[in-house]
Formats: structure tokens, C-alpha cells, sequence
């Protein structure tokens, strides 16, 4: 159905996203309440910090699938320093696993046997800058000397407690940042850098247009949204939004520095395929709500979300630009109907979120476009259909002639067909015999694939190449 002619040519679908509230949050919306992205669902108490893996199933010498049977705290629950998180007795030897950080027992991870940690950020810090004393806290005489010792750069986010800079003599001197904030000017004159907090509000906006259909206190607002929407493989940053913009160098171009535009901030930039160390650097610095390129180096995707950064789990990395990646980390285009999404619905609100979880509970990365529900009548909006938001191998198997991407693999984030789902099992590149589908990539070669390595794209999903 279409909602109006700009929406001309893209299938328009409805689910439901969910804004989770896991840190003790009061909801400040009520079911049935229309919402708009920009306005707040609700207000945490804290932010989240820095997030902390413990191995509870190695600890304890327990098959991973268990260790919520022997968990003595349950999720979202304060634990401190050294606390006993787990705790079981094998061969009359007793075993614990304990807290490396004070904070919250967040995401538990029953594949990979892990329950993680995170460090809670106090709200109501100062809001304005603070210039550190660099050059005094290092006993360096000019400030120009600071350069050498510096260990943080311009438009970096650092935390409350991390080196700025650090030099050794009469032992190691070092100069921390008072906050969790960004690096917004390094002055090698007087010897000072000048980080702004980062966290001055906790409030959880809606980012998308919707209806509110669930409110469960303290743990998560659901919001029902219809439009346009599209999975990625990769990402950093977490959720954000702002109008959509398709970028200088096209689907297949390389952006550089000198594309970037200071009329970017705040705004959901599409294209080119891949991007430069320096243009990553600059769109960062002009303020740009998210980023969205067909493929990156890991490298220079690391580089670009900093120290600390994990691979398997994304989406809280202190980044003023979120960042996703349709194609993962091959050389390739932007998929031409992702394209365009961005020039013909450019200036309109989407919605950019790179949290990814390769493997604990299977989290994409995605890009949505949202129809205010006012531009619809009830009817109208009643007739959009539902659409599912897990990967399809979930509940049942695929069929020859289904759209498909590859989520692991040396074909990561490559798109074909199934062409042919042969009924024994094959053996693979990695020696061991699976239930294979045997896809048509859209270069026309064909490979068997694992069924456990497919999603299957919806009717509707935005894809590659049709």
C-alpha cells in the first residue's frame, strides 16, 4: 500500500521497536500515545558505561547453556567489586566467578556462557567544559611539550578516570580526564585540553515515529512503527536519527574529507561505498547523527570507535557518528535500492542504529525510515501488515526461490538466491557435513552455504540487487 507518492515504489511494513529501560528508567509515556523521534519515552536514572565480560561458564566448569541456573543475581541488578556472581561445587571443589567492576548485571549470554557488567554513569555532572592542566599535571615547563606525551586527539571520547596524557619521570606522571566527555580542543600553548561532558541527560527518546502499545516499568516502552526498513551487517554507535541525505560520492564512490559538509550535523548521510580514516574523522567532527557506507577495513572501523571497542558486541562505543555497514568488510557497492531510499526520501527522518551482536542473541545493525502515523487514516494503517524482525532459520527453513544474506562466512554480508536446497547433508570448506542451500550470489557465481549462516530478506527488506 502507499501512504503517499513519496513514498512511491517501497513496500511499507509494521513492527514494533522496542526502547529498552534495563537501568532502572520512569516511563513518561502511557499505551496508545502517538510519539514523535524526537521526543523522550522515558528517563533512566543513569547511563550506561563501560561493559565488562565475565566468563561464567569457564569459572565454574559448567556447560555454557547452564550458567543461568546457577546465577545468584539477576539481570539489571547492582552488584559490587568482587561480589559472587555464581557459584558451583564440582568434585567437592567449590567454584565462583565474581565481579571484576561495580555496576549492573546486563546482558547474559547463554551461547557463549558470558554474563557481562556494566559500570553506571551518574547523571547531573556539569554540563559545561573543563580545561585540563596538562602540561602542570605532567611538570612539563611549556605547554607546547605536551605534544609528545599526548595520548588522546580532537573529536575522541574518553571516560571519567582515562589518560589524556602521560609521561615518565621520577616515575609514570599522568593527566586524567575528570569526566566522561570529548576531546574538543587541545591547546599546545597553554598545555591544556578541554574535554565537554558527554552526559548531561538521561532522557530515551522514541527515535521513530509510532504508537506506544506496552509500558513494563524499569525494563522496556514499546512502540509500534510502520515504514521502511533495512538491515546491515555491521556497526558502531548506538541508536540516533535525523533527516536523510545521500552523500557526494554515490553508491560506488569513495568519500573522502573534502565531500564532508558542515551542514551534515545531525543528519543520517548515505553513500559512498566505503570512506576514508580522515572523512570518518571529519563527519565526526561536523556532527552527523549516523553514517552509512556499503564496506570499511576492520581496521580503520576500529580505529574509528576506539579503545575498548569489542567486535561481537557494538552499540555503546562513545562515537558522535554512528556507523553501519550494509556489506560488512568487502570491497562492494551500496545496494541500489538503499540509494534510492536516500535520494528520494531525502530530508526525511530516519533512523540509524549500529548496536550488533554477532553472536549473543543476533542483533543487526539497521537503518528505518518511519510514516508519522498522522499521514495515515486508522484504516489505512490497520491494512499495513506485520513483519517478523528475527532472522527466518529461526522458526522455519528457508525454500528455493527466497531472497537471502549471508551473516558468517568468507561470503559475510553478500546477498543471493536459492537456487537449489539439496536434501543431504554436504560437506563444507571446514571439512564437516551440514544441511547446505545451495544461492545464486548476485555476480551470478554459486556456492553452498550453510543453513545456520542464512537470513532470509522479507518481502519488503531492502536488499542488494532485487
Amino acid at each position: 500500500m502507499r501512504s503517499s507518492p513519496e513514498w512511491e515504489g517501497f513496500p511499507i511494513q509494521r513492527w514494533i521497536e522496542s526502547r529498552p529501560l534495563p537501568y532502572l528508567g520512569e516511563p513518561l509515556v502511557s499505551e496508545g500515545q502517538v510519539v514523535e523521534p524526537s521526543g523522550a519515552v522515558a528517563r533512566l536514572k543513569y547511563l550506561p558505561g563501560g561493559l565488562y565480560r565475565v566468563d561464567v561458564a569457564g569459572a565454574l566448569g559448567i556447560p555454557r547453556p547452564q550458567i543461568k541456573e546457577y546465577l545468584l543475581v539477576a539481570p539489571g541488578q547492582a552488584v559490587q567489586q568482587g561480589q559472587l556472581l555464581a557459584a558451583h561445587c564440582c568434585f567437592f571443589e567449590p567454584r565462583a566467578a565474581l565481579a571484576p567492576r561495580s555496576g549492573l548485571l546486563g546482558l547474559v549470554s547463554s551461547q557463549l556462557g558470558y554474563v557481562y557488567i556494566r559500570e553506571p554513569i551518574p547523571l547531573g555532572e556539569v554540563g559545561g567544559p573543563v580545561r585540563v592542566q596538562v602540561a602542570k599535571d605532567l611538570e612539563l615547563p611549556v605547554g607546547r611539550a605536551i605534544r609528545r606525551y599526548l595520548l588522546v586527539r580532537v573529536g575522541q571520547a574518553v571516560v571519567r578516570g582515562q589518560p589524556l596524557a602521560a609521561r615518565h619521570a621520577r616515575g609514570r606522571l599522568t593527566s586524567l580526564s575528570p569526566t566522561f566527555g570529548r576531546v574538543t580542543d587541545i591547546d599546545l600553548e597553554e598545555g591544556t585540553v578541554t574535554v565537554v561532558p558527554l552526559f548531561t541527560s538521561g532522557e530515551v527518546l522514541a527515535h521513530v515515529y509510532g504508537k506506544v502499545r506496552r509500558v513494563v516499568s524499569n525494563e522496556v516502552i514499546d512502540i509500534e512503527t510502520a515504514g521502511i526498513r533495512m538491515a546491515g551487517v555491521y556497526g558502531v554507535g548506538g541508536i540516533t536519527h535525523g533527516p536523510l541525505v545521500p552523500g557526494p560520492a554515490g553508491p560506488e564512490g569513495l568519500l573522502d574529507a573534502e565531500h564532508v559538509k558542515p551542514d551534515w550535523q545531525g543528519k543520517v548521510v548515505v553513500g559512498g561505498a566505503t570512506a576514508t580514516s580522515e572523512a570518518l574523522r571529519e563527519v565526526a567532527r561536523v556532527g552527523a547523527a549516523g553514517l552509512v557506507l556499503a564496506w570499511l577495513p576492520p581496521r580503520a572501523l576500529l580505529d574509528y570507535a576506539g579503545a575498548g571497542a569489542k567486535m561481537g558486541i557494538t552499540g555503546d562505543e562513545l562515537v558522535t557518528t554512528t556507523v553501519v555497514l550494509t556489506g560488512g568488510f568487502m570491497p562492494q557497492g551500496l545496494p541500489q535500492a538503499l540509494w534510492r531510499l536516500a535520494t528520494v526520501l531525502q530530508g526525511r527522518t530516519a533512523t540509524l542504529d549500529g548496536t550488533t551482536h554477532i553472536r549473543a542473541g543476533v542483533i543487526r545493525p539497521k537503518l528505518l525510515v518511519s510514516v508519522p502515523p498522522a499521514s495515515l487514516t486508522e484504516e489505512a494503517w490497520a491494512r499495513v501488515p506485520w513483519v517478523p524482525q528475527r532472522p527466518l532459520t529461526q522458526w522455519r527453513q528457508p525454500r528455493a526461490g527466497e531472497r537471502v544474506r549471508i551473516l558468517r562466512g568468507s561470503f559475510w554480508g553478500r546477498e543471493g538466491r536459492i537456487v537449489q536446497l539439496p536434501p543431504e547433508a554436504v560437506r563444507v570448506a571446514t571439512g564437516t557435513a551440514m544441511r547446505v542451500a545451495r544461492v545464486r550470489m548476485d555476480d551470478g557465481q554459486v556456492h553452498d552455504i550453510p543453513l545456520a549462516n542464512l537470513e532470509i530478506l522479507e518481502d519488503g527488506e531492502l536488499g542488494g540487487q532485487g
